[in-house]
């Protein structure tokens, strides 16, 4: 058990972070992502019945999210939807803790849970939409704190399946944990796994007669070279997934234990799918769950250049920062007011 005055530091990071994130919601009022607001419509098309969940449009997911985001915003609007993103951060958030209780020591653990809690694409992701990403992820952290807690490797890898449902870059994250297992040589645990993650995926199929696995095939086709290289790179620096990589990289090679090798593996999985796929797309929402587990090596990297006191105090505050600023100004542009549409023919036309 942590002693009370970690605790008090921990509270202390959560609630900063909240009263950010409802800064922002405020700010934003009703704007929300654009993907969003295509799910939350296409929810609504599929709970009138004008498409069927055989329609071959949600290519970076199965029908579930859209579905639930539309009865999640019928019932509770926009702000509905962005205080239940809220929700899923501060599990996040606690997931995060549990994932680094007794396996790193606690100033590493504050400075993780301050590196995920501000970060810019976590911020982004709670307060304009997202919530298939923050779902996947939740799931997907879920799964690994299980395995390391030994739940057993198939309900741990089936509730990273369950991600799977949510956002299909959930697999690429998943591959990073199975280069894990095989590098240990547990070949009967990787094929577990393997079983475990798809079976949520299977049953899904098996309901929408395989549409989603069309559509995961159809996005791999769609995105194979999306980005050209001089937009990788501003992706891979202005998300920080290229320096969190680098600094990963050197602590694990510094000290390759068990932990810092499975975080190493996850975090750096999906900056190796932008390289070989050409795909920095989505590495801007993506990038929040590397942050889940690549912000331990970076705070063990932090906590042995930094001085105590005032110079951590200073990176905290310069961190924090730039983070808000940041957020601030990107997050108005790359938004917009939510409509429902309820038109049949336009409804048609927007899912041709």
């Amino acid at each position: 058990m942590p002693d009370r005055y970690q605790r008090c530091r921990i509270v202390s990071i959560l609630l900063a972070a909240i009263l950010i994130k409802l800064f922002f919601m405020w700010h934003l009022e009703g704007r929300i992502y654009p993907d969003v607001s295509i799910a939350i419509n296409f929810g609504y098309a599929l709970d009138q019945q004008i498409l069927s969940i055989h329609t071959d449009f949600i290519r970076n997911r199965t029908f579930l999210g859209p579905t639930l985001w539309f009865y999640l915003y019928q019932s509770f609007g926009i702000l509905g939807l962005k205080l239940f993103n809220l929700l899923i951060f501060v599990l996040l958030f606690l997931t995060q803790y549990f994932l680094g209780r007794t396996r790193y020591g606690e100033r590493t653990i504050i400075i993780a849970l301050f590196l995920f809690a501000f970060y810019v694409g976590t911020n982004r992701n709670v307060v304009a939409g997202e919530p298939d990403d923050n779902l996947a992820a939740l799931f997907f952290s879920l799964g690994i704190l299980a395995y390391i807690d030994g739940k057993g490797l198939f309900y741990s890898s089936l509730l990273m399946g369950f991600g799977f449902l949510f956002k299909f870059w959930v697999a690429i994250f998943f591959t990073g944990f199975g280069l894990y297992l095989l590098t240990r040589k547990l070949w009967r645990d990787f094929l577990r796994a393997c079983v475990g993650v798809y079976l949520p995926v299977l049953f899904i199929n098996c309901v929408d007669g395989f549409e989603s696995m069309r559509g995961l095939l159809t996005s791999l086709g769609i995105q194979r070279g999306y980005s050209d290289w001089g937009s990788v790179a501003y992706k891979m620096l202005s998300t920080g997934m290229a320096p969190s990589v680098l600094i990963s990289a050197y602590v694990w090679l510094k000290n390759r234990n068990e932990q810092n090798t499975l975080f190493f593996f996850i975090s750096s999985a999906y900056f190796i799918y932008v390289i070989i796929q050409r795909d920095a797309f989505a590495a801007s929402f993506v990038m929040m769950l590397c942050v889940v587990f690549s912000s331990f090596l970076i705070a063990e990297f932090i906590s042995r250049t930094a001085n105590r006191g005032l110079s951590l105090a200073a990176i905290f505050a310069i961190y924090l920062g730039l983070a808000s600023v940041i957020t601030y100004r990107n997050l108005y542009q790359d938004t917009k007011p939510f409509a429902l549409i309820t038109d049949q023919s336009a409804i048609r036309k927007m899912f041709p």
